[in-house]
């Protein structure tokens, strides 16, 4: 059994720049993950990395994502799209969206 591996739960602390809510899709650098608790901006709260999850996802035309497709996560609008133009790739869709859908299932990266 290796003996250099830290953890293998993907839960990592994470320094909050702003609030989060428990369930929030929290990005630090190269780090998504979905937080496990709520906390303040100054807090630290642990973030669940690499896990499959439901976040919100874009409602509108064109907005449907496959299987497989590249997750992108827009922070003004704190949802998924299939859209890359200035928006955070985050991970890889697990069960197919239609453009009505409010929510998606993802596969968190733990970075890219």
């Amino acid at each position: 059994m290796a003996t250099n591996i830290i953890a293998d739960n993907d839960r990592i602390p994470i320094v909050l720049a702003a609030n989060v809510n428990s369930g929030d899709l929290l990005i630090k650098g190269n780090i998504f993950g979905v937080a496990l608790t709520s906390g303040s901006s100054g807090d630290t709260v642990v973030v669940a990395a690499g896990v499959r999850c439901t976040l919100p996802k874009a409602n509108a035309v064109s907005t449907s994502m496959a299987v497989g497709d590249i997750a992108y996560f827009d922070n003004t609008g704190h949802q998924v799209t299939n859209s890359a133009t200035s928006n955070t790739k985050i991970g890889v869709v697990t069960i197919a969206a239609s453009n009505t859908d409010t929510t998606i299932q993802v596969v968190l990266n733990k970075a890219w």
